[in-house]
């Protein structure tokens, strides 16, 4: 495959294809593609897509890894926010930024969900439903623990 070349200022329409093998380091065409990301990277290039190419790699995702990169890629921002923990009155919490609190569509007095993951501790808007199915959910593994366990097995 020949050197991509492209003029300054240039805007490069990318279709879905590229941008997963972007994402996912394809072993044969990321080596290729990291000219087009590094001059996106210097302002030299804009990049385009569709809102198909977006449905088409976030539709079935279910690692929160390649998640992340995907939306790295297509908002040209990282998910990560780096949140220090500070003393607040006689606790310590952490203050949440404005664009993390429009991402969890909430604001000041509203409940936030912490949920384990096994990535981590998942935060979400509170939601009242949720909440009871999930203590349904935790009595009836409560009451069934025997029975669980077996199934388990």
């Amino acid at each position: 495959m020949g050197r991509l070349n492209f003029p300054r200022g240039s805007r490069l329409y990318l279709d879905t294809v590229p941008i997963i093998y972007t994402v996912e380091e394809h072993d044969v065409y990321w080596t290729e593609l990291q000219p087009i990301w590094t001059a996106f990277a210097a302002g030299e290039v804009q990049i385009v897509t569709s809102e198909i190419s977006l449905l088409e790699t976030l539709v079935q995702i279910g690692e929160a890894f390649l998640l992340t990169q995907y939306y790295n890629v297509y908002y040209n921002e990282s998910m990560t926010t780096t949140l220090k923990i500070t003393t607040i009155g006689s606790s310590v919490g952490v203050v949440l930024p404005k664009d993390i609190l429009c991402r969890l569509r909430v604001e000041k007095g509203d409940t936030l969900y912490a949920t384990e993951t096994p990535d981590g501790i998942e935060l979400r808007a509170y939601d009242a439903e949720f909440a009871e199915d999930m203590a349904i959910a935790e009595k009836v593994m409560r009451e069934n623990r025997d029975l669980l366990r077996k199934l388990a097995e």
